[in-house]
């Protein structure tokens, strides 16, 4: 029998998961609309891959300040501003494209734009999850924030594609604006999160030393280095994605509401694997499930191919 999972019994960490639920939607469609539109302008593959070159190069570069200005300042607060202007970013590029104004140029400097406020926005985030829940809570909690990132990855490229054939793309931009304010009003809802933080941190600003401290923690942990490396590579090659509209257009034929279809069909496995996962409450030897998982991951999709 399905038993709520024990993270969404705090008050505090169910507010952040069900407005971060609503955005992971929004923000969704926007990232399957933007690729859509880049075809529809350009036509052009390289055009959709500078796309994740615009995303990533910040993230890059930015990501380490994040994780430092999580440690050092209020995690919530620090959501609230990047909330809000990812939000206000998404009605700019609402504006240009419901006014016929939009050029190519304009969506790269808006991506890069969004992601610099993603960076800070990831480590807050998940530096804020500890803070919500109690330590034996912690593992269902990050697995429950993947169901909504996943369940965010199925409901976003489905209902973009709805929306860019019924009502056009600028309104994915739009729904994309409103949904933040979901995540908004959750981090009001949940007022005032106490925050360990020892009195060298107090008084401690952001620096190339704390820079160095982090780079080097990361460097010498041989667990989370592996992790990451893993990660970058599955990542670094499923950015094929980018080039999903012309594989609905030129191959199998079809429109906005196929394409939806298409960018949506490839979270269901995940979201399964993340509700059959919220029901466990431990999991051993999580490094041999990890490569377990790549291992099938790479072998069913060399397999496909």
């Amino acid at each position: 029998m399905l038993t709520i999972p024990p993270s969404l019994k705090h008050k505090q960490f169910s507010y952040l998961w069900f407005g971060q639920a609503v955005s992971i939607v929004g923000s969704q469609m926007q990232v399957w609309a933007l690729f859509w539109h880049i075809d529809q302008i350009t036509r052009l593959p390289l055009a959709l891959g500078m796309v994740g070159a615009a995303r990533v190069v910040p993230i890059i570069l930015f990501s380490i300040f994040g994780g430092a200005y999580a440690d050092l300042f209020d995690r919530r607060k620090l959501m609230f501003v990047t909330q809000i202007s990812q939000a206000l970013l998404a009605f700019i590029l609402y504006s240009l494209t419901i006014n016929e104004s939009i050029q190519l140029w304009h969506i790269y400097l808006i991506t890069a734009l969004q992601a610099v406020a993603f960076s800070f926005d990831i480590p807050a985030r998940q530096a804020l999850i500890p803070n919500l829940v109690p330590r034996e809570t912690l593992p269902n909690a990050l697995s429950m924030s993947s169901i909504a990132s996943q369940i965010g990855s199925i409901l976003g490229p489905g209902l973009s594609g709805l929306v860019i054939a019924g009502w056009g793309l600028s309104f994915t931009y739009l729904i994309n604006g409103i949904s933040f304010a979901s995540v908004i009003i959750a981090l009001i809802l949940m007022g005032d999160v106490q925050q360990d933080r020892s009195l060298k941190q107090i008084h401690r600003r952001v620096d190339r030393e704390m820079i160095r401290e982090g780079l080097t923690f990361t460097f010498s942990n041989p667990l989370i280095l592996s992790s990451m490396v893993l990660d970058f590579v599955a990542t670094f090659f499923a950015s094929a994605n980018t080039l999903m509209p012309i594989f609905a257009r030129e191959v199998l034929g079809v429109g906005a509401k196929g394409y939806g279809l298409l960018s949506a069909a490839q979270s269901a496995g995940a979201v399964t694997a993340a509700a059959i996962l919220s029901q466990i409450k431990e999991i051993r030897h999580q490094g041999r499930v990890l490569m377990l998982a790549v291992v099938c991951v790479s072998y069913f999709g060399i397999d496909w191919e």
